[in-house]
């Protein structure tokens, strides 16, 4: 490798990051304004973006990019990243390539057990359709209510309730 493929590697990689610092200070802008509910948009660096927001599944993920991160984690990340509800199996295949390890023999199975993690994360996800998952506060998916599926109030606490509890 030379220092021009160097150089452009380096490049890359810092672009990446960019986009990664941009999408977080997105965020952060969000919940101070109260506008939660959202969706995140990535701004495009400078000089061009191959991952911008409403592409295809694997086309946003790069390889191992999701190493040591959590399923739901990886997964909130990808739809951030394409904007658009998608399925379960798109969602697998994408945080798979990211470096995330599913559990499961099987495909059918490994299908199954991601199915299951988003379903239990109802605050961060929603069914858009059968087998379509979204981010809550996405149009036709609505912010999570705190309830369980029963309808009964789950409890919800967030850091400050928890440090005033403490006190």
């Amino acid at each position: 490798m030379d220092r021009e493929d160097l150089l452009r590697q380096m490049i890359a990689e810092k672009r990446q990051k960019i986009e990664l610092y941009q999408m977080m200070i997105a965020e952060y802008e969000q919940e101070l304004s109260g506008n939660v509910s959202a969706p995140i948009t990535p701004v495009a660096p400078a000089g061009g973006n191959e991952m911008a927001s409403g592409g295809e599944p694997l086309a946003v993920v790069k390889e191992f990019e999701f190493h040591n991160k959590h399923q739901t984690a990886a997964a909130r990340i990808v739809l951030e990243r394409v904007g658009y509800p998608l399925s379960t199996q798109q969602i697998l295949e994408a945080i798979v390539r990211g470096g995330v390890t599913v559990g499961g023999k099987t495909p059918q199975l490994q299908k199954t057990y991601l199915y299951t993690i988003l379903h239990r994360s109802k605050k961060n996800f929603g069914l858009a359709a059968k087998d379509r998952w979204g981010l809550r506060g996405w149009k036709g998916i609505p912010k999570w209510d705190g309830k369980d599926d029963n309808g009964s109030e789950k409890e919800v606490t967030t850091e400050k309730e928890k440090e005033a509890d403490a006190k």
